[in-house]
């Protein structure tokens, strides 16, 4: 539907007829708005006379009718200028963004203000993509080449049938047609079944959109649907809320907000948002990241709470732009390398078999009397072209190649990929680029404590360092386990034996507001990823040794409630320390304390403040410093500075990429009591003369099959291409762990492009052609700090230099990028969005199965290349028996309703079965394929013509054997054989020699299916024995055949009739030579490689 027509609905239902032409003039700034958010999903799927009915009754049945013109609203979008706020927020302070948006911070807005957004901007939603009706499924299963080569085919055999049918009146005729038609309906149910299968599988993964907020309006303050939300809305948000909109933070009303937007940025640790302005840098364009000051639709709050005002609601947030690139995208349809393959192959079937037609139809014109008029002699040529094409049309093709990749998808379905377009997973195969997200897939997405540095000294009190690392192992009863040893000297160590190390534990879990809810047998974790690492850190710490068994021994025999059972730590250090004050963490002073209480001997007190944070500022606020065994001893500032420069060095030379934080305490500050809660300055005087324990280095882990996955892609030669929100130091440090990136190599490979800023590719988009971007991103490893149009724009760079690119995220920010890509991979836990526009999901997260699944696509095609070599140097074996036969003038060797027996179903079980031959040990040492490569280049061409032209003289051979020399044939000569009329005065029936015929043919091409397991290796070194299934289709189908030969009612629906033993000794002996010659081509191939 055209603008103009939604604008002419849009105006009718929202204003009244007597505005319609003035909305026609003004459609193209405030109508696009008001239909596209407000009408948009009703005006997608159905008519213009029941959107008009359907979006009536919405109208009065959501909100009140707005009682205001089309120039008032028009006026009011004029001056609101939404575009131009949400562009700006981020530069002006909170007041200008409030009188811009015209609202009240603590009023917020009016009923009749809400009324008037809501007509203008419509509700916060995004709009939805229909989904697709079973009925376009089923048209999309007929939209190949071959598939409508074989419906051209049952039309004409229709209608031969149909005429035929009227003249002898026997309905046997039409068993061509309705037999070519049932299996096309066969082909395109398993189509239909496996992508709504996997489409049910994605659904049972969605998750929910944000229900309620908490808003102020008309000086209230009351929950309400996030749907609701308009510009200029105020709303409160506390920790553990989603966003639901994007909002101009207005006031922080606790000492930090940070808020997890990885679902946008793909960042591991939660990003700390300020209310003040941020400063304009000239020419240099702010991403996602940057914008320190706004929240985004679909991000967590994860610790704080704040007043913020909306600025953009549906699709006017960045969730909506990213949401209205995919509907962008969705019109575009890209084939397959598969698909464009066999379109090729289809097509030059198609042209081959009319070609072949005409000519047989041309050559045989004189002929045309010798079959009792020129009339019946056309008709019967037309005929023998009718089978010529029946016999050049492998009908089981489709069926044969949907069952192969049918059973591809189920196979990774095991290994956690679901598969929603069958044709992709043999994309996999040739995938020749993984462009991949960090955090979740190549990363646990679990931030995790990797290791602890500890002080000792000497008598001469020389600092020297203890590192301590931590392994994490599982155990026969799959738990986890974690192992302490010292890394210098690589012994191991019991916590319990480190006085500083318990002390440390304590801080962490005491100074700590994350905690871990646990329901269902689940656990669920809340709060800021580095507290929960760190609150993990303190359980596998423990707790004081001379208490530890006693407790936890009387704990788990009396457990108090859930979550103390499994946090036992923490439930200890709370139970013997009482928090009276919490000095939460700030921008200026990087830190955070807690102020706690211990009961001590004679009913006394002993106060602590126990303090964590950036270990620069926690050592400049220091003036002890303690030994893992406890010894303290003055700290000065020659001792601080060697402190900070092994970190330094310690974290430069290590592959790892660790967030430092830093811990201390001190006793004895009853002051603190008292203290200011508002003063931060006050909380950082008081925070001095500190006792520095140590420094914890907390990651995001990578998995742990991912450096082996990494190692297998680099022998498979397919690049992994890096694609995170993260800053380029966590980047590297998480690449060189993996195998990316050399250990050696550091954040200086930036300067040899490859690792990449997303300000770096900015530059590059502005300053280069395509040609010269494609050229400096050729070695590239990382993109970091990346918005979404860009991972898009990578893609298609990628796919300009003729690569093949797999993409993954889970992400918002991933969906445009996945459904570009030639291979979208969701991940499950990732959002519904992500999942929608990928074409597979990942159940379990994991980078190594998207490995498997490429090695599994490449199996698949090796697999599909046997089928078809199977199956098409099969029907070129048919085409040879029938034209030889046509051209030397004997009469029909095959007809086609056996040609459709032997394709469909004696060919058909041994070519499914091919689809299952083991996968070559060195499928992934090989180089991804070309997909420009061809499909059946001229040595495959060759054998086939070779093996397929031995097949078709062997077929003619078994039916001239029984003419002129079979003991029970009627001994013709050559000439008697080959002269249409001497054949029918002397002998009436020729079944005898098209069961020969046939007989010939499939005993021969079962022979050819045992050719089929391996391209290069010999039958005698890869037995059939590999395969059973192989095996057992062979059986099957040689069964079937000497049942139409033998049963007698089959016998008149094929026209066969039974051989004696003789013949089929004759017609095993003419089949045999198909194994001889295709081992010859094999020997040759092995030579040649």
């Amino acid at each position: 539907m055209s603008i103009l027509q939604k604008a002419q609905i849009s105006c009718f239902l929202c204003i009244g007829t007597q505005s319609w032409l003035s909305v026609f003039r003004r459609r193209r700034t405030l109508v696009d708005d008001i239909v596209v958010s407000r009408f948009g999903a009703f005006l997608q799927p159905f008519t213009l006379v029941r959107r008009s009915t359907r979006a009536t009754r919405n109208i009065f049945t959501t909100r009140k009718f707005c009682s205001c013109s089309l120039n008032q609203l028009q006026d009011l979008s004029v001056s609101l200028n939404l575009e131009e706020v949400v562009a700006t927020a981020s530069f002006h302070s909170p007041q200008q963004v409030l009188d811009a948006l015209q609202v009240d911070v603590q009023r917020g807005l009016t009923e009749e203000q809400v009324r008037q957004r809501q007509a203008i901007f419509g509700r916060n939603q995004v709009l939805q993509k229909a989904s697709v009706s079973w009925w376009q499924r089923i048209m999309e299963q007929f939209q190949d080449r071959l598939v409508l080569l074989l419906l051209a085919a049952a039309f004409i055999s229709l209608v031969l049938a149909w005429n035929e049918q009227s003249d002898n009146g026997t309905w046997n005729v039409f068993i061509e047609p309705v037999v070519i038609l049932t299996i096309l309906v066969i082909n395109a149910v398993i189509g239909v079944v496996q992508q709504t299968n996997a489409e049910r599988a994605v659904e049972a993964l969605k998750a929910y959109e944000t229900d309620e907020v908490i808003v102020i309006r008309d000086a209230e303050k009351f929950p309400m649907d996030a749907k609701e939300l308009v510009p200029g809305d105020i709303v409160e948000l506390n920790t553990g809320m989603k966003v639901a909109a994007d909002m101009r933070i207005v006031e922080i009303l606790s000492s930090v907000l940070l808020v997890d937007q990885s679902i946008l940025t793909g960042e591991s640790i939660s990003a700390s948002k300020v209310s003040e302005p941020i400063q304009q840098v000239s020419n240099q364009r702010l991403v996602i990241q940057d914008k320190a000051n706004i929240l985004f639709q679909g991000t967590t709050i994860t610790q704080g709470r704040c007043i913020a005002v909306v600025v953009g609601i549906g699709s006017a947030t960045e969730f909506g732009k990213i949401q209205s690139d995919l509907s962008d995208m969705s019109q575009q349809s890209l084939q397959t390398p598969l698909q464009q393959k066999l379109d090729e192959f289809g097509k030059l079937l198609t042209n081959l078999v009319l070609v072949i037609c005409g000519i047989v139809w041309i050559i045989h014109i004189d002929k045309f009397s010798e079959h009792g008029g020129i009339i019946e002699g056309a008709l019967y040529y037309f005929k023998v072209a009718v089978a010529l094409a029946v016999a050049a049309v492998p009908e089981g093709l489709p069926a044969v190649v949907t069952t192969c990749l049918a059973l591809g998808a189920q196979r990774m379905a095991k290994e956690n990929a679901i598969v929603k377009n069958l044709p992709c997973v043999e994309t996999l195969g040739c995938t020749s680029v993984i462009c991949c997200d960090k955090t979740g897939t190549l990363t646990t997405n679990r931030m995790r404590a990797q290791q602890i540095f500890l002080v000792d000294w000497q008598r001469d009190e020389n600092l020297q360092w203890m590192e301590i690392q931590m392994v994490e192992t599982s155990n026969v009863e799959n738990s986890v386990e974690t192992t302490f040893f010292n890394k210098q000297t690589s012994d191991t160590i019991q916590p319990s034996s480190v006085p500083s190390l318990i002390q440390l534990g304590c801080i962490s879990s005491l100074c700590n507001d994350a905690t871990v809810s646990f329901r269902d047998g689940k656990s669920y974790p809340l709060g800021d990823p580095t507290e929960l690492a760190l609150l993990y850190l303190a359980e596998k710490i423990g707790v004081e040794p001379f208490s530890s068994e006693s407790f936890i021994n009387n704990f788990c025999a009396n457990p108090t409630d859930i979550q103390s059972a499994n946090l036992p730590a923490r439930s200890y250090w709370t139970s013997h320390y009482r928090k009276r004050r919490t000095f939460e963490f700030s921008r200026s002073r990087k830190s955070m304390s807690v102020l706690v209480e211990k009961q001590i001997e004679n009913n006394g007190k002993q106060l602590s403040l126990l303090v964590k944070g950036a270990p620069e500022n926690i050592l400049d606020r220091c003036g002890y410093i303690q030994s893992s065994q406890g010894k303290v001893i003055p700290l000065d500032i020659s001792k601080k500075q060697t402190i900070l420069e092994y970190l330094q060095i310690t974290l430069s030379t290590s592959s790892l990429s660790l967030r430092c934080i830093g811990f201390a305490y001190k006793s004895g500050t009853a002051e603190l009591l008292y203290a200011s809660n508002k003063d931060d300055c006050a909380y950082e005087e008081l925070e001095t003369d500190l006792i520095f324990i140590g420094i914890v280095g907390i990651a995001d882990p990578p998995r742990e099959q991912v450096k082996d996955a990494i190692s297998l892609c680099k022998s498979a030669g397919i690049r992994v291409i890096m694609v995170t929100g993260d800053n380029p130091i966590t980047a590297q440090g998480v690449a060189r762990q993996i195998g990316l990136l050399p250990s050696e190599e550091m954040s200086s490979s930036s300067k040899k492009l490859n690792v990449l800023t997303s300000h770096d590719f900015d530059h590059l988009q502005t300053n280069c052609s395509s040609e010269s971007i494609y050229s400096a991103i050729r070695d590239l490893v990382i993109l970091a700090r990346v918005e979404p149009l860009q991972k898009l724009k990578l893609v298609e760079y990628l796919q300009k230099g003729h690569q093949i690119v797999a993409m993954t995220g889970d992400g918002v920010n991933d969906a445009p990028a996945l459904q570009k890509a030639d291979i979208g991979i969701a991940m499950g836990s990732g959002t519904w969005v992500a999942k929608a526009a990928a074409k597979i999901v990942l159940v379990d997260d994991d980078f190594s199965t998207i490995v498997a699944a490429v090695k599994e696509g490449r199996s698949i095609y090796m697999n599909l290349k046997h089928v078809i070599r199977y199956v098409i140097s099969s029907n070129i074996g048919e085409v040879c028996c029938i034209l030889l036969a046509s051209v030397l003038g004997m009469p029909e060797t095959l007809i086609p309703v056996q040609l459709l027996w032997v394709n469909l179903i004696t060919d058909g079980l041994p070519a499914t079965a091919l689809s299952f031959n083991a996968s070559d040990s060195t499928l992934m040492e090989q180089p991804p394929r070309s997909p420009q490569a061809p499909f059946v280049d001229g040595p495959l061409l060759f054998r086939f013509l070779t093996v397929g032209g031995y097949i078709g003289v062997a077929s003619i051979g078994g039916f001239v054997y029984w003419y002129l020399f079979s003991p029970n044939g009627p001994h013709l000569t050559w000439h008697e054989l080959t002269s249409y009329e001497q054949m029918t005065n002397l002998w009436k029936s020729d079944n005898e020699g098209k069961t020969m015929a046939l007989s010939v043919l499939v005993i021969s091409e079962m022979f050819n299916a045992l050719n089929g397991l391996s391209e290069s290796q010999s039958i005698f070194q890869l037995t059939p024995l590999s395969n059973p299934l192989l095996l057992a289709a062979i059986s099957i189908s040689v069964t079937l055949h000497l049942m139409i030969v033998h049963i007698p009612w089959l016998q008149h629906v094929f026209s066969v009739t039974p051989l004696s033993v003789t013949e089929w000794l004759v017609v095993v002996g003419l089949s045999i030579p198909v194994v001889s010659i295709e081992e010859a081509f094999k020997w040759f191939y092995r030579q040649r490689r």
